[in-house]
């Protein structure tokens, strides 16, 4: 989120409205107030490193998919991936651009993967897409021709 001056002007009137208040509580209350926002961290710090976890296997299993020879077509080895994608996109939503990076520079799909595929650019829509796909099916399927077209006449390559 982007902060104006105007933004912060009120954030800052709102803490010095909160301070007398504040300091007129009592330890036993100030106390369990300062535990419950440091249990809300550290389950915030939880979540996030089992996301980060959850990343990394994703991207471990695709690079297992790439070097496995059972996976010898390209269309096998996408839809494969695209399985491990969707899990992600749906477990850990939040790592899905990064994600989309990583499977950007695995199938060479760019050369800016993460101009392209990151947090700000089209990362967050792959991940709704992705969360949202029958990847198994038809739509990886058609993912997975698109991909293979070398000749646009042909019927699957439009």
């Amino acid at each position: 989120m982007k902060m104006n001056q105007e933004h912060v002007d009120q954030i800052m009137l709102q803490a010095a409205a909160a301070f007398d208040p504040y300091r007129n509580i009592d330890g036993k209350r100030r106390a369990a107030f300062l535990h419950a926002i440091a249990d809300g961290i550290q389950a915030e710090t939880e979540v996030g490193v089992a996301q980060r976890l959850l990343l990394q296997r994703a991207m471990a299993q695709v690079q297992s998919i790439f070097a496995n020879p059972i996976f010898s077509s390209s269309c096998s080895r996408c839809q494969a991936t695209l399985e491990i994608a969707q899990f992600l996109a749906l477990a850990a939503p939040e790592q899905g651009p990064s994600m989309a990076v990583f499977l950007c520079n695995e199938f060479n799909i760019s050369s800016a993967c993460e101009a392209n595929f990151g947090l700000n650019a089209l990362g967050p829509i792959v991940t709704q897409v992705l969360a949202n796909a029958d990847v198994g099916g038809f739509d990886g399927q058609v993912r997975g021709m698109r991909s293979q077209c070398t000749d646009e006449t042909d019927d699957a390559c439009r």
